[in-house]
């Protein structure tokens, strides 16, 4: 404890003092999931790209199955760095 501080004081500094390692990680989490969320969104126009670009039917439906296990993914992604 440092000199002349009371018990009060030093236990209002450590809280404190926590509160701010707590507001630190909050701080780190919310930018990890916006670059997250920024990265997803510019997969997302990727994939949109080349829906628009395929004319043949066939090749739209299996470029949709792949493409919505990747959006599952990306959700599943998402949703951890949420907890």
């Amino acid at each position: 404890m440092p000199p002349h501080s009371t018990t009060n004081e030093y236990a209002s500094d450590r809280k404190d003092k926590a509160r701010i390692q707590i507001q630190d990680i909050k701080d780190h989490l919310n930018q990890e999931l916006l670059t997250l969320l920024d990265y997803e969104q510019e997969q997302e126009n990727d994939r949109d790209s080349k829906i628009k670009e395929v004319a043949d039917s066939e090749e739209k439906q299996r470029l949709e199955k792949i493409f919505g296990i990747e959006r599952a993914r990306a959700s599943n992604r998402i949703m951890q760095v949420s907890k």
